[in-house]
């Protein structure tokens, strides 16, 4: 396996919990991100929320890959890309929901997710967590997530929905990368004083 398709398989194995994780909370997900450089297309049914963390981006990476595992089976992986077959139990409306997604990652800069297909009445289902540094301390963490369930819902409820659970993840991930940073930082302080 060259070397960059094994980052990107260590990247997956974090990142699809990431991906697992996020869906779950958010139990659906939505519209076609691209992550060109970064970016990606916005749409007006985006819920995207930011924040600051006051943490190198590379700790702030660690923080958004370190997800619990979930079943997913990678089904392809070229570049920084891959395509990945999972399944999410408790859906509300749509209960076990199994579904095929094309990941993108570019380390400590992005990981973004679009749905493909999907056995349920889904028909999207997208998200990115993009990090861009302040400074070498800091970074800024934008969380965005669209959702279709495929459902007779008004569009603002459900992004009333994601937007709480986009708020409670983010938070999450912040709160850990601030303790990951201040754990690290106490480590090196220790081992230069015990260092002759």
């Amino acid at each position: 396996m060259a070397n960059g398709n094994w980052n990107l398989m260590l990247l997956l194995n974090k990142g699809i919990a990431v991906v697992g994780a996020f869906t779950l909370v958010s139990t659906c997900a939505a519209t076609c991100a691209e992550a060109k450089s970064g970016s990606k297309h916005e749409s007006k049914h985006d819920v995207s929320v930011t924040t600051v963390v006051n943490a190198p981006k590379e700790v702030v990476w660690a923080a958004v890959t370190s997800a619990d595992k979930f079943d997913a089976d990678v089904r392809s992986a070229e570049g920084t890309e891959a395509v990945v077959s999972q399944k999410f139990d408790h859906i509300p409306f749509l209960g076990t929901v199994e579904t095929t997604l094309k990941i993108r990652v570019k380390e400590n800069e992005y990981l973004s997710y679009d749905l493909i297909k999907s056995d349920k009445t889904l028909k999207q289902m997208s998200g990115s967590w993009n990090l861009t540094p302040i400074d070498k301390c800091t970074t800024q963490l934008r969380l965005t997530s669209n959702v279709d369930p495929g459902l007779p819902i008004p569009r603002f409820v459900v992004n009333k929905f994601i937007k709480m659970k986009v708020h409670s993840r983010l938070d999450k991930t912040r709160l850990l990368a601030e303790q990951l940073y201040e754990t690290k930082k106490k480590s090196e302080i220790s081992q230069k004083s015990d260092s002759p």
